[in-house]
């Protein structure tokens, strides 16, 4: 009779193990989440000059309070890891061991914790004595450091003085884009020291030197889009073509230039065929906005209307407000977007759908209509708890 008791006490057993197995592995989970420390300052330089990244130095005692703090509260975050682990070769180096009586020979150490942002060749970028206490804070701090770091600038030195090992140059390039330089006459450094793109490192030089759709970096990213597409995924794919193309896009406006627009237009659609089409409307609307073409944008406004925004309110409510607000002046424009308001104003009874309405009125000179329409987005916004300090403001602008 006592067999089922020890069978039920054996499970319980093992279930009290399972629990307090996995209670003993979630700290190694949630540190791993975190800073990935090393411990050892000729690796972090090693590493850092690799890969071109600034170090993060944690100067520690280990019988430091804050220090402990830091290690077990802040380090551990996922935002705090994900910005640190991207930007830094990061090292942990107790200062009164032997691991960390090198470094302080070199920097002064006199607080703990103290926390150095130091670039590849040495040299400190930033220092912190003391924790902060919390997320946000260390960040902060580190994001001076990463302002600070310029690797572009050494590594350019090098090129000047006739540096053009590929591997160096996809080193240079990634630096160049990440300064938002040009890239064109590394790419054709590249193309000179390889002239045959095959390898992995060719398409990811490719993927890194493209900045704009208008350049040669480009042509080659279009040549080769399958192996890049494969080497750095689709969603990656997608979003360094929108930004080349958008980047054009800036291009055309600030030249005012409609074959740059039309070349941004055709390369995202060749490349991502219907995925582009959203992006290319509202790029047009962009173009047309800033250029002062009106005749242009509306064509540009009914086409999008007709196509994208059916049925959703907001979003004709929304291409009502972007024409408003690109042409407040013209008379075609604010009938098109009344035209647009007809439904949101028919279906929903949203105070700011009303409000807009009530403004595009005014401005065509039908106050009455106008004040109507405010009065009942004052009435609707009152019942919903929203403010309504807009609307009261309005409405005195009308007397």
């Amino acid at each position: 009779m006592k067999w089922p008791h020890v069978r039920l006490t054996l499970s319980n057993a093992i279930i009290h193990a399972a629990f307090l197995l996995l209670a003993l592995c979630m700290p190694m989970v949630v540190s791993a989440q975190g800073i990935e420390f090393i411990h050892d300052w000729d690796e972090a330089l090693r590493l850092a000059k690799k890969h071109n990244k600034p170090i993060f130095v944690d100067a520690y005692a280990s019988w430091c309070g804050p220090c402990k703090r830091l290690a077990k509260r802040i380090f551990p975050l996922p935002e705090v890891g994900k910005f640190f682990n991207q930007h830094f070769i990061n090292v942990k180096l107790d200062m009164e061991k032997p691991e960390g009586r090198p470094f302080r020979q070199k920097y002064p150490v006199r607080v703990f914790p103290t926390l150095y942002f130091i670039d590849p060749n040495g040299e400190v970028l930033h220092m912190v004595r003391g924790a902060p206490r919390t997320a946000e804070a260390l960040i902060n701090q580190a994001r001076i450091a990463v302002e600070r770091f310029n690797p572009a600038e050494d590594l350019m030195k090098k090129f000047e003085q006739g540096e053009d090992d590929p591997d160096f140059l996809l080193q240079l390039v990634q630096a160049l884009r990440e300064s938002d330089q040009p890239t064109g006459k590394v790419v054709y450094a590249y193309l000179r020291a390889v002239p045959n793109i095959s390898t992995e490192r060719d398409y990811r030089f490719i993927y890194e030197a493209t900045g704009d759709c208008d350049s040669k970096a480009f042509e080659l990213y279009s040549q080769h889009a399958k192996h890049i597409k494969a080497l750095v995924g689709e969603e990656a794919f997608k979003q360094r073509t929108l930004e080349a193309c958008a980047k054009t896009v800036r291009k055309a406006i600030e030249y005012q230039n409609t074959d740059l627009l039309h070349q941004a237009i055709n390369a995202a659609k060749d490349l991502l065929g219907k995925e582009a089409e959203p992006h290319t409307y509202h790029w047009q609307l962009d173009y047309y906005a800033r250029t002062k073409n009106p005749s242009g944008f509306l064509k540009v406004a009914d086409s999008y209307f007709r196509k994208y925004t059916k049925d959703n309110l907001h979003r004709q409510y929304l291409l009502a407000k972007r024409v408003h607000s690109a042409f407040p002046n013209d008379k075609n424009a604010l009938k098109s977007a009344l035209k647009y308001l007809k439904s949101p104003l028919k279906k929903s009874g949203r105070p700011e759908y009303l409000h807009l309405a009530a403004t595009i009125y005014k401005e065509l000179g039908n106050a009455q209509k106008a004040k109507a329409l405010a009065q009942q987005a004052l009435q609707l916004a009152s019942e919903y708890g929203e403010k309504i300090a807009p609307y009261q403001q309005f409405l005195q602008g009308l007397k």
